[in-house]
């Protein structure tokens, strides 16, 4: 429903399938996907220390590049991914650091 409503009315140059999509749907997917991934990894792994926050972009970037290699992606895309993949370490990094910092009390 929500796809046809947004199609009924959205403009003829807007086309869904071509480059509004990429610029559009797949950050969201993206980020919706770092945001699942990101929970999990933040319980189970422990990642608020950033030592193993380090670890664990490390090997993502590694699996994920090798992966995308694998099955011919351009150069162009996987630095795309990758560079979500870094900034959403980044953004963890920031919020563990955030965490870490208790409040002095007086």
């Amino acid at each position: 429903m929500f796809i046809k409503v947004l199609v009924e009315y959205a403009p003829v140059s807007w086309d869904l399938t071509g480059q509004f999509y990429f610029v559009f749907t797949v950050p969201l997917a993206q980020l919706m996907t770092f945001a699942i991934t990101g929970t999990l990894a933040w319980h189970f792994l422990d990642l608020h220390q950033i030592p193993r926050l380090i670890t664990f972009w490390l090997t993502w970037v590694i699996a994920r590049a090798t992966f995308l290699a694998i099955v011919q992606n351009p150069v162009g895309d996987i630095s795309i991914y990758l560079a979500w993949i870094t900034l959403w370490c980044c953004l963890v990094g920031l919020y563990a650091r955030s965490k870490s910092v208790a409040p002095t009390q007086d």
